[in-house]
This record gives C-alpha cells, sequence and structure tokens, in this order.
C-alpha cells in the first residue's frame, strides 16, 4: 500500500467518524461515553490529530455505529439532511 492510499484510508477514518456521529446526532461526549473514552479522543480522530488509529478504536467506532471496520476505512459517509431521511436515501455513498 502507498502513504497515498493509507493517507485516503485515514482520511475516510477521520470523515466517516464525524459524519456518522452527526448522522446519528450524538455529541463527541455522547460517542465517547459509548465508547468508554474521552470526548478528546473523537476530537482527535475527527480532525485526524490522531492517526495511530488502534484496531480496539476503530472497532469501537464501527461499533458503536453498526458498521465494518473495512467501510470505516474504506468507503465515505455522505452527512444526512433532514430531506435524505425523508427520502430513505442511504449515507453510505457507493463507489
Amino acid at each position: 500500500m502507498t502513504e497515498k492510499e493509507l493517507q485516503q484510508k485515514f482520511d475516510n477514518f477521520a470523515w466517516n467518524v464525524y459524519a456518522l456521529r452527526r448522522n446519528a446526532h450524538m455529541t463527541q461526549q455522547e460517542l465517547a461515553e459509548i465508547m468508554g473514552t474521552s470526548s478528546s479522543v473523537i476530537s482527535h480522530l475527527e480532525s485526524k490529530k490522531r492517526m495511530d488509529v488502534l484496531g480496539s478504536t476503530a472497532l469501537l467506532v464501527s461499533d458503536a455505529f453498526g458498521v465494518t471496520v473495512d467501510e470505516m476505512y474504506n468507503t465515505r459517509v455522505q452527512l444526512e439532511y433532514p430531506l435524505d431521511r425523508l427520502m430513505g436515501r442511504r449515507p453510505w455513498r457507493e463507489r
């Protein structure tokens, strides 16, 4: 895997933490409580200040949202807006 591909995976992960949390109408503190961590960890994940995402952290995040770790790294969630929900659109963008 090239450095660029690895960076894209981390970018996807950071974006997906943010987008899934926002789509679930959660605060960073609420997600942190579900994961058993601090809100600063969530903030660092979302802002890409923390790129050393351990497998256990990735698993906790993916479990919190009912997605796979693979989806967290390899797809990009779209932010869901109220109209999307009314129209039955899924937040996952197909590749």
